[in-house]
């Protein structure tokens, strides 16, 4: 898979750590390079149409909470917030962290073989 699909595969957002256990350094420096997948801080990478509130959150370390979760799920709210609410407890793994976590662990193989293979 290329980086472009297992981003599509974590949500739309993910960590350094976590793609490289899935693609090659130079793979991800490729495609960062060509525009394909954003950088938006320091170990956080996006694809460009991902949730820009997802985005947001992750580009702030943390993970959208209360009323921006909410709408990301397609719940009704009374109010939409002016900003992102964002959650940054370290302790804290939203269930889209912990299925990211979960996807890139079943992958981890595959990703072995293939840079062992290239």
């Amino acid at each position: 898979m290329t980086v472009v699909e297992w981003l599509q595969e974590l949500g739309g957002v993910a960590t350094r750590g976590t793609l490289l256990r899935l693609v090659t350094r130079s793979e991800l420096d490729r495609v960062v390079a060509a525009g394909d997948v954003l950088r938006l801080a320091r170990g956080r990478y996006a694809l460009p149409d991902a949730d820009a509130g997802v985005r947001a959150a992750a580009a702030l370390g943390g993970v959208l909470s209360v009323t921006s979760a909410a709408l990301h799920h397609g719940w009704a709210v009374r109010s939409v917030p002016r900003r992102e609410d964002v959650m940054h407890d370290p302790n804290f793994v939203g269930e889209v962290l912990v299925a990211a976590v979960a996807l890139a662990q079943q992958h981890t193989e595959v990703a072995r073989r293939r840079r062992s293979a290239a």
